[in-house]
């Protein structure tokens, strides 16, 4: 019996950091495009985000129902953590005319979807 209870305690332990873990990208974003992370389906987490180009970069958080909030733009070389609410997604718009690099580094609920739309 105990070893039984030893190994449902070893899976729970596992997957409870299943979704709860880390996410690390470096991510190019063309011209007149946004990177969006998440779709509106997940818990919250945390992104760390570094401005590794030469374009600036604007951040926005955007509910469910279409509402967009401006979390700032990061300038080249720019550093800034975000709090991503649950089932927002954050965008990284290129406000450049060349491709902008962001290096992120997400961690809390990491099962998100990504991809590139228009600005």
């Amino acid at each position: 019996m105990k070893k039984l209870l030893a190994i449902l305690g070893i899976i729970a332990f596992a997957f409870q950091f299943q979704s709860c873990g880390t996410l690390s990208s470096t991510t190019y974003i063309d011209a007149n495009k946004s990177f969006v992370l998440g779709e509106g389906n997940h818990g919250r987490y945390t992104a760390k985000v570094k401005n590794a180009g030469n374009t600036e970069i604007e951040v926005i958080q955007v509910d469910k129902a279409g509402r967009a909030t401006s979390f700032g733009v990061l300038q080249q070389g720019d550093k800034q953590q975000y709090p991503v609410a649950k089932n927002k997604t954050i965008q990284f718009k290129n406000k450049g005319t060349d491709t902008g690099i962001i290096k992120i580094r997400a961690k809390g609920d990491t099962k998100l979807s990504m991809g590139y739309q228009n600005n």
